[in-house]
């Protein structure tokens, strides 16, 4: 099996790629930044580019995953990230590579607030997104599954949920508050200030996104322009889990929400995924528990320079 990865050096687009290499799958990462570990083809998918035709006619893909994209919140940014970038690597493809499955990472934000708790966003809830990254993630998924099956493409959108786990980016509270614990000056009674965190979200592990993308490469059929939950199907008040993670990181400090948010989000106070078609489309539902997850970033912290 031959696999593109959009986006291959990326949080998640790079543990796909090393999964899927040690399966024994044929890999070609793509990425706008040169260098880096996987040995990443630099291409800037947000520009019109003719060399990708060619490469692709050359890797002859069974799957193009696109896990290209943003956490900014700016409007130009977020429509090039991932409006732009979905729009040309489904002319890409559709021309160099017609009929492969084409993989397209969505996102929760999607939905905005379009459920009150305790309900669950089901692929079939009306969308509500708020602000550009939203509006434009939602842009990307709808190219995906609207448009690329006219394209002769067999597209499906995974919309993935909070994401939790060890090295992620700056951007979101997770990172902000491992990189908060980081800091040498502060004490365990020091309080630690971060956004507004009386929400609720809900959390899915890096390595079991991973693990959906895999059965959503793998699975011999599936319906065309599918939006598939990957999530935990759980709700937990972000407060709720950061202090969890000062506690095992043994800070008792007080929290205190002074510092502006990210904007990605703003206004949804709920959200909770049902996680019914993951489970029947693709076999797959999440492995990894808050709690481990919990446990993983409180000892890679304590590890990190």
């Amino acid at each position: 099996m031959r696999v593109v990865v959009a986006g291959g050096q990326g949080y998640i687009g790079s543990r796909l790629c090393r999964r899927l290499l040690g399966m024994g799958v044929s890999v070609l990462p793509l990425s706008r930044r040169a260098g880096g570990s996987g040995a990443a083809q630099p291409l800037d998918l947000a520009k019109p580019s003719e060399a990708l035709i060619p490469m692709l006619r050359d890797f002859r893909p069974d799957a193009v995953v696109n896990c290209a994209g943003t956490t900014s919140t700016e409007v130009r940014e977020c429509v090039e990230a991932h409006a732009v970038v979905t729009a040309n690597l489904l002319a890409a493809v559709a021309r160099a590579a017609p009929g492969s499955r084409l993989i397209q990472l969505g996102s929760a934000a999607e939905y905005g607030q379009a459920v009150e708790p305790p309900l669950l966003l089901r692929e079939d809830t009306p969308p509500m997104p708020r602000g550009a990254y939203a509006v434009s993630k939602l842009a990307s998924t709808l190219l995906s599954v609207c448009h690329g099956p006219g394209l002769g493409l067999e597209c499906i959108a995974l919309r993935v949920f909070n994401l939790i786990g060890v090295d992620m980016a700056p951007g979101t509270i997770i990172p902000n508050l491992m990189r908060i614990l980081r800091d040498p000056a502060l004490r365990p009674e020091d309080p630690v200030e971060l956004g507004r965190i009386d929400v609720y979200r809900d959390f899915v592990h890096v390595d079991d996104v991973v693990a959906a993308i895999v059965r959503a490469i793998e699975v011999p059929s599936i319906e065309n322009g599918a939006i598939i939950n990957v999530a935990s199907g759980e709700a937990v008040m972000v407060r709720e889990l950061v202090r969890r993670i000062l506690d095992a990181a043994g800070h008792r400090g007080e929290i205190r929400e002074v510092a502006p948010g990210t904007g990605r989000s703003v206004g949804v106070t709920w959200q909770s995924g049902d996680i019914g078609r993951a489970r029947n489309l693709l076999g797959w539902v999440p492995r990894k528990t808050l709690a481990e997850a919990v446990t993983e970033l409180v000892r890679s912290n304590s590890r990190a320079p």
